[in-house]
């Protein structure tokens, strides 16, 4: 999450590059000194009139050549030596952010549930420690269909995990994910990728409401085409009276 004021002066910068640019940031783990999420998910943060949560799902452990698959492995690991990074592994934290608007409880993502890695799959745990319910949120977002981001949309019965909500997600994600032409398309260690997003997909079936990007998908909440990390990738400008926030 990045929070702005209104820009000043003539200094215009391209929403997407500002998006892409804090991505690669935060997949390299730079974050400010001192920054607490846990503070941040049991306070909140204001925008406006918005309240902020951002709730710990864990984290990833993936090998490092994940982490910048088409720069060259030496490169990659000088860098991180030179920062003070680790060099044997890379395990990023898994954030999903929750908004408080009024009645509203939306959740940007859900999560990657029990199926995917041990280490992740702790949303229902954090939102249970700022006093919120499955049945509590109102809206689902989605900011595209990998599995950190949308494999705790089901619990151990196939159903859904948040069944008050009403699930939004980009109308170009979903059509990519639940093509069965996919797979043909995807590299053989990413098939269980596919696999999972499209039983996730299939069987929410439509129950669920599909937007474009540029529109705004609930009151004071765009969407912005962020295509790349996946066909569909959306991020989401959310704003309350001169502030704003950019979830991706």
């Amino acid at each position: 999450m990045a929070k702005q004021s209104e820009p000043a002066g003539n200094l215009v910068i391209s929403r997407r590059r500002l998006i892409k640019a804090g991505a690669v940031l935060a997949a390299a783990g730079i974050l400010p000194s001192g920054f607490s999420v846990q503070a941040l998910a049991a306070e909140g943060m204001a925008v406006g009139e918005l309240t902020i949560h951002s709730l710990s799902d864990g984290n990833l452990v993936l090998p490092l050549s994940m982490l910048a698959p088409d720069t060259p492995q030496a490169e990659v690991t000088a860098l991180l030596e030179a920062a003070g990074f680790s060099t044997t592994g890379h395990e990023p934290p898994c954030n999903v952010t929750l908004i408080e608007s009024g009645d509203n409880k939306i959740l940007f993502d859900v999560g990657a549930g029990a199926n995917f890695m041990p280490s992740a799959g702790n949303l229902l745990e954090s939102l249970d420690a700022i006093s919120v319910s499955p049945d509590d949120i109102t809206h689902v977002v989605f900011t595209h269909a990998h599995p950190d981001h949308l494999w705790g949309l089901l619990d151990e019965f196939d159903e859904p995990v948040f069944a008050n909500a009403m699930h939004m997600m980009a109308e170009a994600e979903h059509a990519f994910w639940t093509d069965p032409q996919t797979a043909a398309k995807m590299p053989e260690d990413r098939l269980a990728f596919f696999a999972g997003a499209k039983r996730n997909l299939d069987t929410l079936g439509d129950a669920i409401t599909l937007f474009k990007p540029e529109t705004e998908v609930l009151p004071g909440i765009l969407a912005i085409d962020t295509n790349g990390h996946t066909p569909g990738h959306v991020s989401f400008e959310v704003r309350s009276g001169s502030e704003s926030l950019i979830v991706t």
